[in-house]
């Protein structure tokens, strides 16, 4: 709802209630920390009407909620990945609050949030973080445990000069501290699950598990966990792109292995393969690109496009099984159709994602109505990309050099130019018509 409707003075009551409750909890415990977010989480109220609000109850300096009311304003802020404004909150009333019990858990979380790995200053954070587990009130907050076997993890990617040393020091610690976390928690924060499969990944790097030839199972497990119990689309993708990114890792320094210990490097070339990438909501658009690429030559083994039948997935594997052997097992030509129902839908931003973690080659198909600067995510709109609505002659052109190279890379028989502008024709008409009928 917006801010006309809730005025400042009863939102301000409002929220002043609110944490006179929270008062009555210990600071520094989770559940104290909990009922603070549960403020963020079940409102209605927008993020400046309650910035502007919670700032008000800090300057009001009541003894009762006005570091509540501080702890709520970097939540809210943490919460709507505004980092920025976090940071200068922590700044500005630093002087008044760090002394505060949790204070430094939020500097904490302003060093490593906003970051899947963090980049500077890894053995100030860790260090920051090991104290804060040891101190007797937060011992019991899984949250900051949390924090210390995240900032191992993040301090062990970012900085490769000294992985193993920031891994093998705390290892120990880190997956003790997790493993409680986790306990504490019922198991249900998915975001520990994630950091778990990244220190075991580590493991296989630098620790316990250094020699394993096999990506330890319990790494896909937890994945599979995180998902499930993830709500928000764009993190369940984040979370299989770390898995992807995990096993793609583990499989380049076992083959590296392989080689170094004498093992005879595996030369097979790949075989190539077209890998549509597309909303099932577009399949009518797309049976028209799947019909332009038969003409062209390609088979059924040459192509994999999840919604037409004969090229996708059958009815007994598991879609993304399929789909990350598709990626492993192939050179894969990944045609993007781009939509708005593309971006509405988690497996598509997966694909993408992708296939630009694998470096992937990628032709951009945009659907009439789509443009340019609506192209999200990882593969920009400044690459070159097909618009099926665009201007004829640029269309037929886009067209001619996507076929010379589906020619080039599958080694097929070129037609003659007549016969090849015959079919190309086809298709710009069909899907001038399916326009003109989703318009009508």
């Amino acid at each position: 709802m917006g801010e006309e409707f809730w005025p400042n003075p009863i939102v301000k009551e409002d929220i002043k209630r609110f944490l006179m409750e929270c008062h009555k909890l210990i600071e520094g415990t989770r559940a104290h920390e909990e009922r603070i977010v549960s403020l963020i989480d079940n409102q209605p109220w927008t993020y400046d009407l309650a910035h502007s609000v919670l700032k008000e109850l800090i300057d009001d300096n009541e003894e009762l909620y006005s570091y509540d009311a501080f702890f709520a304003l970097c939540t809210y802020c943490r919460r709507y990945e505004n980092f920025s404004d976090y940071r200068k909150i922590l700044e500005e009333y630093r002087s008044r609050y760090q002394k505060h019990i949790t204070y430094d858990y939020l500097v904490l979380l302003s060093q490593i949030d906003g970051n899947s790995h963090m980049r500077d200053e890894h053995w100030a954070i860790i260090n920051l973080a090991d104290e804060l587990c040891k101190r007797d009130i937060l011992r019991d907050n899984y949250g900051v445990e949390h924090c210390f076997a995240y900032t191992i993890a993040g301090g062990a990617e970012s900085s490769p000069e000294l992985a193993e040393e920031i891994f093998l020091k705390y290892r120990n610690d880190a997956f003790r501290r997790l493993e409680d976390a986790i306990l504490k928690s019922n198991k249900q924060y998915a975001k520990f699950f994630v950091t778990r499969a990244r220190l075991t990944y580590l493991d296989t790097v630098y620790g316990n598990q250094k020699d394993s030839t096999l990506l330890p199972g319990s790494i896909r497990r937890d994945i599979k966990r995180a998902i499930d119990l993830e709500n928000n689309n764009e993190k369940k993708m984040d979370y299989r792109l770390i898995l992807l990114e995990i096993e793609t890792a583990f499989l380049s320094r076992s083959s590296l292995a392989k080689v170094e210990h004498g093992h005879k490097a595996n030369t097979d070339v790949k075989p190539v393969k077209i890998f549509i990438s597309h909303s099932t909501k577009d399949q009518a658009y797309v049976e028209k690109l799947v019909t332009l690429l038969e003409k062209m030559g390609l088979s059924k083994k040459d192509v994999f496009c999840s919604s037409i039948p004969g090229y996708g997935v059958s009815l007994d594997d598991d879609i993304f099984e399929t789909l990350q052997e598709q990626f492993q097992s192939f050179k894969l030509h990944v045609i993007l159709v781009h939509s708005s129902n593309y971006y509405q839908s988690p497996i598509c931003l997966n694909e993408m994602g992708a296939a630009w973690v694998l470096h992937n080659k990628c032709t951009s198909f945009l659907l009439p109505g789509f443009e340019f600067e609506d192209m999200k995510g990882v593969v920009k709109n400044d690459l070159i990309a097909i618009k099926l609505d665009s201007e004829k002659s640029e269309l037929q052109d886009k067209l001619n050099q996507f076929h010379d190279t589906v020619i080039s890379e599958f080694e097929l028989q070129k037609d003659s130019v007549s016969v090849w502008e015959r079919k190309r024709e086809i298709f710009i008409k069909e899907v001038e018509e399916l326009s003109k009928a989703w318009k009508a």
